[in-house]
């Protein structure tokens, strides 16, 4: 009886603090009672169970108590629209980051067209001052290798990932042999050194050139990829079809 007596004054207290107002938050509320927000919270969920408030409810978040029905259909409005404006919210900050990161990307990718694009001036540019057909032979194949990566980089961006070694090293190395052997050209004498040095360069650049056949081969990896998995899925289809001399699957 005295625990009933005590929850009624508790529930005559919630009402004053309530006022004319149809929402209180549970901590005011537990000022009120000198209670804890935990002990008013659970003390309330019973009162609302009992029907001692008849529209009571509590929020989503159980920390306010709201006593009409009306305030509660409005407060899930409002909690229905924030929903929708912090979705819409998260959806236009998704764009914008994309949007970031794809002008990102596309500066990167720029970037990587323009340096190959300098690679390719300055070994047309090596080529033209380098006499001798054979050598010549090879530079221009180099340049037509080169144009042809950053083609492919042109069409297809994701593959400028691959081509890191290929911008930090192996042209700018070959850019680097390629003006030794036209200084030594211009020395206009056939030493020892000179020689020697003329002649492995030729060398490397056989090499070189096929590693850059390789490297342009590599970045068809993926429509190879593509093809045969094209290729496999149509005949695998044929024979269960029965389209083929193959015999075809049995169900």
């Amino acid at each position: 009886g005295i625990r009933s007596v005590m929850r009624v004054g508790r529930f005559e207290k919630y009402l004053k603090a309530l006022g004319s107002k149809t929402h209180c938050e549970l901590n005011q509320l537990a000022r009120m009672v000198g209670k804890s927000p935990k002990f008013v919270r659970k003390e309330l969920k019973g009162m609302i169970d009992d029907g001692m408030f008849l529209e009571g409810h509590l929020d989503e978040e159980e920390t306010s108590l709201i006593t009409s029905d009306d305030s509660y259909v409005h407060y899930l409005e409002v909690k229905q629209k924030q929903a929708v404006q912090r979705q819409q919210e998260a959806v236009e900050t998704k764009k914008q980051q994309d949007d970031a990161e794809e002008q990102k990307r596309d500066a990167r990718v720029q970037e990587v067209l323009d340096r190959g694009n300098a690679f390719i001036r300055d070994i047309r540019a090596c080529n033209d001052a380098i006499p001798g057909q054979e050598i010549s032979d090879k530079i221009s194949r180099m340049e037509t290798l080169v144009r042809k990566i950053f083609d492919r980089v042109e069409e297809h961006p994701e593959v400028v990932p691959e081509l890191k070694k290929l911008m930090d090293y192996y042209l700018p190395t070959s850019l680097k042999l390629l003006n030794t052997y036209a200084e030594l050209e211009r020395q206009g004498i056939e030493g020892d050194n000179i020689t020697e040095s003329k002649r492995r360069i030729e060398l490397t650049m056989d090499t070189l050139v096929k590693a850059f056949e390789n490297q342009l081969d590599r970045l068809f990896a993926s429509d190879a990829l593509d093809v045969s998995t094209d290729i496999d899925v149509m005949q695998n289809m044929l024979r269960a079809d029965g389209l083929t001399d193959d015999t075809p699957f049995k169900l």
